[in-house]
C-alpha cells in the first residue's frame, strides 16, 4: 500500500490531535483575558469550574465526550486562573497608580532581557542610542513612599550605559513611570533619565554567557562585509553588528527568523551532536544525555531568557519529529508545551514570536515529513527533499501570522529559505565552535571564523538578490480578516492538493501570476512616479519627507535617525539641490540623518524650532551646518517661504509657549503648511495633544489634502485636531516592528473613521503623493502599488 497520497498526511501516521483542542482553548482564553482585569479573569475561572463540572455530569452517558470536552474546558479554566494571577501581579501595589500619574521615581530593578536598539546607529557620534530593556522592578520610591515587589516593566532610555547590560544584573535608576501601551504584559513603562548604577554583579551563568558572546564578536570582527554581523545573529541572536540594510532585506525575503534564537538553532546544534554520537556508536542513553547537555549549553550561551527557553522547548520537539520521525509522539508534546508555557507566562498568548514558533513547529511535525516522503517517492534526493519540505511547511503554517503582523506575503520566502538552508547549519555549528574555542585559542577561533565566512557570504547574497526582486513581498490585506483569508486559502490548497488536475491548475496559475507581476514591474515607470509632489521616505523609526520644487530640486523636512536611508531616498528621487531643510525639532529620529542630505548636494538653509533643546543636539547641529557652510536659522509661526511651485508657511510654535521637558520638545515641533497648485499638506512633526488643541483654539487653518500624522501615529492624538484637517490621505512614518507600538491601533481607527486613506512607511516603504495629469490625487508606494485617493 502506498504510504503517500498527494501532498497530504501519511495515512499510517495520522497526527494525534487529541490535546490540540485543549491547547487552543487555553491559548485563546489567555489571549482574550490579557486586556481585562484580574477580577474579570477570576470570574471567568469560577464560571469555567462550574461549566466543567456540569459538562462532566451531563455527558457521563456519552463515552467519547464525557472526558474529552471537560478536559478542554478544564484546560481553558486553568488558563483563566493563571491569567488572573498574572494580571493580579501587574495590578498590585501603587505602581499602576504612579504610572498613570507620570510620577518621577528612584527604582531598583533586575534586567530580564537583552537591551534592544530602538534606532539604528546614528549618523553623528554625538547622538545617543535609544534602547528598550525588559526588567523586573524590585523596589521603587517616590516622594517618601516606597514599594517592594516583583513586577515586569519596560525601560526606555537614550542614556549611555544601557546597551551592554547583562540579564540578571541588578541596578538602580532614576526615571519617570508611564502606563504601558500593551496592557497585560508590563506593569508600567519606565523612562530612565540616568545611566544604570549596577548593584553587585550578574549571576555567574550570565557572566559566562556574556564573555562567550563577546568572544564570538571579537573573532568575527576580522571578517569583511556583512559576515561579521550576520554570524553572531545566526548563532546566538546577537544583531548588534548587523546593518539596517541587511535586516530589511532579511525581512523582505522571509529570512528574519534566522536572526533570532529559535528551535532551528537548537535542532542544528543537537542534531550535530546526535550525528557525531551515532558515528561514534554511542549508546542511546549516553546520546540522549549529550543532546540534552547540548541544549542546556546552548541555552546558557544564548542566555536563558523566556524566548530562548521557549525555543529550547520547540527545538527539542522539532528534533524529535525530524530526527526520529514520530509525529504522533511529537504533537502531544507540542500541545503540552503550549499549555505549560501559557500557564507559566500568559503574556506569551499575544506574542507573535510565540505564535510563529508554535506554528512553525506544527508544520515541521505534521507537514514536513509527508511532503519530504512525497518528493522522495518521485525521485528527489532525500536531503534536497527535506531542504524543500521544511521551509515550505514552515511558510505555509506561518503565513497567516506574518500577514497579521506585517500585512504582506513573502512570495520568495520558500525559495530564499531553500537557497539559504544549506549554509545555515555550517554557520551555526562553526559559530558555536568559534565561541567555545575563543577563550582558550583566539587565533584558532579567528581561523574557524574565516571558515564560516563563505557560507555567511552566500546567505547575504541570497537575501540581497531576492530582496531586489520587486515582487519579493506582496501586500496582503492586514489584520484578522487578511490572516483568516490566507489561512482559508492555505486549507483549500491542502484539501484539493491530492487531485492531480488541481495541482496542475494551481502550478499554472502560480506561473502565470508570477509572469504577469514580473512583467508589470519590468514595464512600470522608474521611481519616482510621474507627477509626484511629496515622498515620505522609509527612514525607519523617524521622519524624512521630500517636497518637490522642480526637477532635481526639493525641500527636505526632517532627516530620520541615520544618514543612509535619507541619502538613498534622495538619490532615488535624483535630488541634487535642496534650497531648504526644515528640522521640526531636535530629537535624533528627526535630525540625526542630516549628513545624508548635506553630503554631495547643494543645500541652501537649515531651519529648525526656536527651542534649542536638547542642548547637545543643538550645539552639534550648529557645528554640522557651519562645517558645511550652510546657514542655520530658527522659525516661529508666521515665517514663510515662496519657492517655484511651492509655498511653505509655519503655523506653530508661537514664541515661548513650550517648556524644555520631553513633551515640551515634541510640542515645540515646527508645524508647516505646504501648498502646491491643487494640493496642500500639513506637516506636524511630533506635536502632542496639548499643542494640537492650542492650534485648533488659535483658529489656524488646518485643512489639508494630506496629513503627516503627528508623532509617528502614536496613541496621543487630539480627535478634534484630526477632524479639523479634513484630510483625504494620512501619511505615517514609522519603523517596522518598532518598540513604541507606532502607529497605535487607536489612531489608525480614528483616521479611518474620518475616511482618510492611511499610508505607512513601515508597510509600503517610500510613499509618494501624486497629482495626476487629470488633476486626481493618488498615492504610490515604491513597490509599485498605486491607488486613487480621491473618492
Amino acid at each position: 500500500m502506498s504510504t503517500t497520497r498527494g501532498l497530504g498526511v501519511v495515512p499510517s501516521q495520522v497526527p494525534d490531535l487529541r490535546l490540540g483542542g485543549a491547547a487552543v482553548a487555553g491559548w485563546l482564553v489567555a489571549l482574550g483575558l490579557l486586556g481585562t482585569s484580574a477580577g474579570t479573569a477570576i470570574a471567568v475561572s469560577i464560571v469555567g469550574v462550574i461549566v466543567t463540572v456540569a459538562t462532566r455530569v451531563l455527558l457521563r452517558s456519552r463515552p467519547r465526550l464525557r472526558w474529552s470536552v471537560p478536559a478542554v474546558l478544564a484546560c481553558a479554566t486553568a488558563a483563566a486562573a493563571c491569567t488572573a494571577a498574572h494580571l493580579a501581579v501587574l495590578g498590585s501595589g501603587p505602581i499602576p497608580r504612579w504610572a498613570a500619574a507620570g510620577s518621577s521615581v528612584h527604582a531598583e530593578l533586575v534586567v530580564s532581557g537583552d537591551p534592544m536598539l530602538v534606532k539604528e546607529k546614528p549618523a553623528a557620534s554625538w547622538q545617543r542610542r535609544s534602547v528598550t530593556v525588559r526588567a523586573s522592578l524590585r523596589r521603587v520610591a517616590r516622594q517618601g513612599d516606597a514599594y517592594t515587589g516583583r513586577q515586569p516593566v519596560l525601560v526606555i532610555t537614550s542614556e549611555p550605559g544601557w546597551r551592554r547590560l547583562t540579564p540578571g544584573q541588578r541596578l538602580r535608576v532614576t526615571g519617570t513611570l508611564a502606563r504601558p501601551l500593551d496592557d497585560g504584559t508590563f506593569a508600567a513603562v519606565l523612562y530612565a533619565r540616568s545611566p544604570p548604577r549596577p548593584v553587585g554583579r550578574p549571576p555567574p551563568v550570565q557572566r559566562v554567557a556574556a564573555g562567550l558572546r563577546a568572544g564570538l564578536r571579537d573573532a568575527v570582527g576580522v571578517l569583511p562585509g556583512e559576515a561579521r554581523g550576520l554570524i553572531p545573529g545566526l548563532v546566538v541572536g546577537d544583531t548588534s553588528l548587523l546593518s539596517t540594510r541587511l535586516e530589511d532585506e532579511f525581512r523582505r525575503t522571509g529570512l528574519t527568523h534566522l536572526l533570532a534564537v529559535s528551535g532551528s538553532n537548537l535542532a542544528i546544534v543537537t542534531g550535530a551532536i546526535v550525528l557525531a554520537g551515532r558515528w561514534l556508536v554511542l549508546s542511546p542513553r549516553l546520546l540522549a544525555g549529550l543532546a540534552a547537555g547540548g541544549i542546556i549549553g546552548f541555552v546558557v550561551l544564548a542566555r536563558p531568557e523566556p524566548s530562548v527557553l521557549r525555543a529550547a522547548v520547540m527545538g527539542g520537539i522539532g528534533l524529535l519529529a525530524l530526527g526520529y520521525g514520530r509525529p504522533r509522539r511529537s504533537l502531544p508534546a507540542l500541545f503540552t508545551a503550549v499549555l505549560v508555557l501559557v500557564y507559566a507566562d500568559p503574556a506569551l498568548a499575544r506574542s507573535f514570536g510565540f505564535a510563529l514558533s508554535v506554528f512553525a513547529t506544527f508544520g515541521l511535525i505534521v507537514l514536513a515529513p509527508p511532503w519530504r516522503d512525497w518528493l522522495v517517492a518521485r525521485g528527489v534526493p532525500r536531503l534536497l527533499a527535506e531542504a524543500i519540505a521544511v521551509p515550505a511547511a514552515a511558510q505555509a503554517m506561518c503565513g497567516p501570522v506574518i500577514v497579521l503582523l506585517a500585512g504582506q506575503v513573502n512570495v520568495l520566502a520558500v525559495l530564499a529559505n531553500l537557497l539559504a538552508a544549506p549554509a545555515v547549519a555550517p554557520i551555526t555549528v562553526l559559530g558555536v565552535v568559534v565561541t567555545l574555542v575563543h577563550p582558550v585559542l583566539p587565533g584558532v577561533a579567528e581561523l574557524l571564523a574565516w571558515c564560516a565566512w563563505l557560507p555567511a557570504w552566500w546567505v547575504v547574497q541570497v537575501a540581497r538578490n531576492a530582496a531586489a526582486v520587486p515582487w519579493a513581498a506582496v501586500d496582503w490585506h492586514g489584520g484578522v480578516l487578511g490572516a483568516v483569508g490566507l489561512a482559508a486559502l492555505t486549507v483549500a490548497v491542502f484539501v484539493l492538493a491530492p487531485h492531480r488536475m488541481v495541482r496542475a491548475l494551481v502550478a499554472a496559475a502560480l506561473v502565470g501570476a508570477l509572469t504577469v507581476v514580473g512583467t508589470v514591474h519590468l514595464v512600470a515607470p522608474a521611481w519616482p512616479p510621474k507627477g509626484w509632489r511629496v515622498v515620505a521616505c522609509d527612514v525607519g523609526q523617524g521622519d524624512g519627507l521630500v517636497l518637490r520644487v522642480a526637477d532635481g530640486s526639493a525641500v527636505v523636512v526632517d532627516t530620520g535617525p541615520e544618514s543612509a536611508p535619507i541619502r538613498t531616498c534622495l538619490d532615488r528621487l535624483r535630488i541634487r539641490q535642496v534650497p531648504l531643510v526644515l528640522v521640526s525639532h531636535l530629537h535624533a529620529d528627526h535630525v540625526a540623518g542630516l549628513a545624508g542630505v548635506l553630503a554631495g548636494r547643494s543645500v541652501g538653509t537649515v531651519v529648525t524650532t526656536p527651542l534649542g533643546h536638547p542642548q547637545e543636539q543643538w550645539r552639534q547641529l550648529r557645528r554640522s551646518t557651519a562645517r558645511a557652510d550652510v546657514e542655520l536659522h530658527r522659525a516661529t509661526a508666521g515665517t514663510g517661504w515662496q519657492l517655484p511651485g511651492l509655498r511653505l508657511q509655519v503655523l506653530w510654535p508661537e514664541p515661548g509657549v513650550v517648556g524644555v521637558d520631553s513633551a515640551g520638545e515634541n510640542d515645540a515641533s515646527l508645524v508647516v503648511r505646504a501648498s502646491w497648485p491643487g494640493l496642500t499638506m500639513l506637516l506636524t512633526g511630533d506635536i502632542e495633544p496639548d499643542a494640537q488643541r492650542r492650534l485648533r483654539a488659535a483658529g489656524v487653518e488646518l485643512r489639508a489634502d494630506v496629513l503627516k500624522v503627528p508623532h509617528h501615529g502614536s496613541a496621543r492624538q487630539d480627535p478634534g485636531f484630526l477632524t479639523a484637517t479634513r484630510s483625504r490621505v494620512a501619511v505615517i512614518s514609522a519603523g517596522a516592528d518598532n518598540a513604541y507600538g507606532h502607529p497605535a491601533a487607536r489612531t489608525l481607527r480614528s483616521l479611518r473613521l474620518r475616511r482618510m486613506r492611511v499610508l505607512r512607511t513601515d508597510r509600503g516603504g517610500d510613499v509618494a503623493v501624486v497629482r495626476t495629469s487629470s488633476g486626481q490625487l493618488a498615492v504610490v508606494t515604491r513597490g509599485g502599488t498605486a491607488a486613487a485617493a480621491d473618492p
